[in-house]
């Protein structure tokens, strides 16, 4: 049985390529979790913040944006 990589010719570069899809596949998902993760606490962090009279006496929509920071949760 003839081995089809010997048939095909492959670009001078094709292996390499394929290395380094290989290293970004493994690094791609802690990256998106990391990411979500950074969201969650910032997006926590923000209602609670806003949540706080001494940091939102002066702002007239605060349950507005309280309401926006817990939208991102769904």
């Amino acid at each position: 049985m003839m081995n089809i990589s010997k048939t095909i010719n492959f670009p001078q570069y094709y292996h390499q390529f394929q290395i380094i899809q290989g290293v970004l596949l493994k690094i791609s998902y802690p990256y998106i979790f990391l990411i979500g993760f950074i969201g969650l606490i910032t997006n926590t962090s923000t209602v609670i913040l806003l949540s706080k009279n001494f940091i939102t006496k002066n702002l007239k929509n605060k349950w507005t944006l309280i309401a926006l920071g817990m939208f991102y949760f769904k």
